[in-house]
């Protein structure tokens, strides 16, 4: 198992390597992952923490599954998984081995009537690897320390929180908001389609709300991002983080994210 995970790592990372992502619905983006000899549609989604396939993938490359691991929503709604150990992920010319995989359907949680979707990919995925995110022009880059080292001359470093879950098997990261003197630190989540989101104790404390409200509210503020003042309109919510960046906010930029180390850097 080790001999493989070594082998096939030296052979990925031998040149840097353009992914291209496809649009699903709406701002949601897809892209297209092998797995044996067969290809699926899997959802990108930087907030996802977990890489997951379907149970269909499972049946289909003779798996067993086995485990259950609770996971949480942004809601706080909690979820159930299984596990898959030894899976071979190929997206482009990028050869991933994973030890563990999780196991969940995704459609399970979208409308019936949108087009079959086989799994998600998170940054689990890349978590030995460094990868630039530029969601304006569709791509993701599994970058070479050669072109990283040109590249982020260009990228200015910024503060970051990691986070693997409850688990210990997911992969995210936060970003600091500053506000009122304190720093929020907020989900860098490309799958989060609505507003820039806060929770309601967060809209309590910028003084947004007195706590009573309950509904979802929308608002427009200034918030200091990186140093910066920026206008935006945001969305309180019952949510589990202090917020949550959205796609469009995310595709305002370009990311590098060295994952192994845990450092992000960011070119606007």
């Amino acid at each position: 198992m080790i001999l493989i995970s070594f082998s096939l790592s030296f052979f990925s990372a031998g040149a840097q390597d353009t992914l291209t992502l496809e649009p699903y619905v709406g701002n949601l983006k897809k892209i297209t992952v092998q797995i044996q000899s067969n290809h699926y549609s899997f959802l990108f989604d930087t907030g996802g923490g977990e890489t997951f396939i379907s149970n269909e993938i499972v049946n289909q490359i003779h798996k067993e599954k086995y485990g259950k691991v609770i996971g949480l929503k942004m809601s706080g709604e909690t979820f159930y998984s299984e596990r898959c150990d030894s899976v071979i992920l190929e997206i482009g010319n990028t050869v991933i081995f994973h030890q563990t995989i999780g196991v969940w359907d995704v459609m399970k949680a979208l409308p019936k009537e949108l087009p079959h979707i086989d799994g998600i990919l998170s940054l689990k995925s890349f978590e030995d690897k460094i990868l630039t995110v530029d969601l304006s022009n569709n791509y993701l880059i599994v970058e070479t320390d050669n072109s990283f080292t040109d590249k982020i001359k260009g990228f200015n470093k910024i503060e970051s929180v990691w986070s693997t879950g409850q688990s210990g098997l997911e992969l995210v990261f936060f970003l600091p908001i500053i506000q009122k003197g304190h720093t929020y630190l907020f989900l860098f989540d490309s799958g989060n389609l609505d507003l820039f989101t806060i929770s309601k104790s967060t809209a309590l404390a910028w003084g947004l709300e007195n706590g009573q409200a309950t509904t979802d509210k929308r608002y427009n503020t200034n918030i200091n991002y990186l140093d910066k003042i920026i206008n935006v309109d945001i969305v309180s919510k019952e949510i589990i983080y202090d917020g949550a960046i959205n796609y469009s906010f995310i595709k305002s930029g370009i990311y590098m994210l060295d994952l192994k180390h845990k450092k992000v850097w960011v070119s606007l």
